[in-house]
């Protein structure tokens, strides 16, 4: 088990993931409301530069490197997207409600 997580490091963003359209919301420390961008489905690429170009605005602003935390429910596209995000980031895959 480990220690607790300093949160001034992270930045956190959530999916919502369908077929046809992704939607993720961005935040980082400070920040009083959340980016939000929506995505055709399965956008990979753009998903990648926009939560990229989204971390750096932020650690320009912060004067300090930063971490993504993302989270996503582990649905249709949520498998393989795990796969795909090995870029560092802690993935949360999150089941869905019953």
């Amino acid at each position: 088990m480990t220690g607790p997580i300093d949160t001034d490091e992270f930045c956190c963003a959530s999916l919502d993931l369908s077929q046809t359209k992704w939607v993720c919301a961005f935040s980082a420390p400070l920040s009083r409301s959340p980016s939000v961008q929506s995505f055709a489905g399965g956008s990979t690429e753009q998903l990648v530069g926009w939560l990229a170009k989204q971390r750096q605005r932020s650690e320009v602003f912060l004067g300090r490197p930063l971490k993504i935390v993302l989270c996503y429910e582990s649905g249709y596209d949520g498998f393989w997207l795990a796969r795909l995000l090995r870029l560092g980031w802690r993935r949360h895959p999150m089941r869905a409600a019953r």
